[in-house]
């Protein structure tokens, strides 16, 4: 996680100068993320509305649905205290505790453990700070050299190697972002921005494109991306959409937010729609940085 968010912290740059630049073309009506003065291009929102959104979720399977359903348990339990016991015990017996206290379907993979040589009796004993469970597997499996990932509808603990060639897909509906605002030309979709941002600043030797086996494409009829990558990159893949919407929305609120002028002044002179178009907001880094703790 420490990786993860110091990646994106060095991206908050890229991102600062991407947006401002942004921000400038969609008020032109060349921008990527369909947000003018008015706010997202209403064209856009009825194009989709029907054609993308409805289809996209009546393609579920009812397969994948119990799929994501069970994941989204086992990621919430993950969110509650760890209270089990790591002194003097085996790694059986915590996983065992944890199952029993949280209900958390846990499994081993234990064909690959075997081939690594880690038994289920090897030891644990270690002082856990209070944490989430989440954080409570990464600090008893790390020591063990193993890790976990989300299969059949379980936590399966497995080794880094097994979890690295396992690849999930998962769909992110980006149209916010790559909607380009043209009233001349509605419904224009841009994803070479946010595609290179993802391959660039997100585990970039993992993409196909320079060897990796994660690959990620965009979806022209849903405004979605589609990526196929380890748990952990999915998660740093969220983390960093948070943070381009953030930094999306403050921009589009500071252009938007009235400016005041002392009381008794006139009032100002409202820029012509030429200067309002070469208006660009360049934003500080204090507000864009994380804190990040190494």
């Amino acid at each position: 996680m420490k990786r993860a968010l110091s990646s994106i912290t060095r991206s908050i740059a890229l991102l600062a100068i991407l947006l401002s630049a942004n921000l400038a073309l969609a008020q032109r009506g060349q921008g990527m993320g369909g947000m003018g003065p008015g706010g997202p291009n209403p064209a856009l929102v009825q194009r989709w509305s029907n054609t993308a959104v409805a289809p996209q979720q009546e393609s579920f399977t009812a397969q994948t649905a119990a799929q994501q359903a069970a994941e989204d348990r086992i990621l919430a339990i993950l969110k509650t205290p760890f209270t089990g016991n790591t002194h003097n015990t085996t790694l059986a017996a915590v996983l065992a505790g944890i199952t029993q206290s949280s209900g958390l379907p846990i499994q081993v993979d234990a064909k690959v453990l075997e081939e690594a040589s880690i038994p289920l009796d090897s030891a644990v004993n270690r002082e856990l700070p209070p944490v989430m469970l989440r954080s409570a597997f990464d600090m008893i499996l790390k020591p063990l050299d193993l890790t976990w990932i989300i299969e059949d509808e379980c936590l399966l603990v497995t080794t880094p190697d097994k979890a690295s060639n396992t690849l999930i897909t998962r769909v992110y509906p980006v149209l916010d972002l790559v909607a380009v605002h043209n009233p001349e030309h509605p419904g224009q979709l841009n994803f070479q921005p946010l595609l290179q941002l993802f391959t660039d600043t997100i585990a970039p030797t993992t993409w196909d494109e320079v060897g990796g086996p994660g690959s990620i494409s965009p979806s022209n009829t849903s405004g979605s991306i589609v990526a196929s990558q380890t748990r952990e990159v999915h998660e740093q893949m969220a983390l960093f959409l948070v943070a381009l919407r953030q930094a999306r929305n403050f921009q589009v609120t500071a252009v938007d937010a009235p400016r005041g002028r002392p009381h008794g002044s006139r009032p100002s002179r409202q820029p012509s729609p030429a200067e309002s178009s070469r208006s660009i907001v360049t934003p500080t880094a204090g507000w864009l940085l994380p804190v990040v703790h190494e």
